[in-house]
């Protein structure tokens, strides 16, 4: 038995936020065939779109792969992003994730390639990512990421910080799973490169209606 057939562990000690980590990863916003529910109060910003980001953090808080699901969000003026789904190759990132950041986070496996990566979990394929990279780059950008979640409708944001250089690119779910949400199309050239990053992600904080 491994740590994924019985991911709770209570006694596992999870590091304290914020993770600050570095690697590489591929993100692009990719169109539905219906309109995905969004966790009240927040608010939907586009009629149909998620974005789907893979991860490999190689050095920092933790070392660890992620496939991440989210939705493009609005809560009052500001606009971020509602993590749906995510899956993790690293328990303590997985207990980090639930207790620190109400996080669905579920365990899965990575079989990186060249050019992307599968990712499995215990029910079979999830998904086959294929990135290709453009020529298109720019020099180094910090950005300020923010996260919302609302379980039970009691909303909290997470601020992240992102800084890295970042190169057009083509993402092409060569496989998605029929219990993920339903792709219009397989492809996006909606979609980004960064080679290498670094990340800070800090604690939640709980905010009023």
């Amino acid at each position: 038995m491994t740590w994924e057939d019985n991911p709770e562990n209570p006694q596992l000690a999870v590091p304290a936020p914020p993770w600050q980590m570095s690697g590489t990863m591929a993100m692009g916003i990719f169109r539905l065939t219906r309109p995905p529910e969004v966790p009240a109060p927040l608010r939907r910003v586009t009629p149909r779109h998620i974005a789907v980001v893979v991860i490999r953090y190689r050095t920092g808080t933790l070392s660890y792969d992620e496939f991440v699901i989210g939705l493009p969000v609005r809560h009052g003026p500001q606009v971020g992003i509602c993590v749906t789904s995510i899956w993790v190759n690293d328990q303590t990132s997985l207990q980090g994730g639930r207790r620190l950041w109400g996080l669905p986070k579920q365990p899965a496996r990575f079989a990186w390639t060249r050019n992307g990566v599968e990712i499995t979990d215990r029910a079979g394929d999830l998904a086959s990512i294929c990135t290709s990279p453009g020529r298109l780059s720019t020099p180094p950008i910090s950005l300020e990421i923010l996260s919302f979640n609302a379980p039970d409708r009691a909303v909290t944001r997470t601020t992240s910080r992102l800084h890295a250089p970042w190169t057009a690119a083509r993402l092409q779910a060569d496989h998605w799973s029929p219990l993920l949400p339903p792709l219009s199309q397989g492809t996006t050239r909606f979609a980004a490169v960064a080679n290498p990053f670094t990340l800070t992600i800090n604690g939640p904080e709980r905010l009023d209606q």
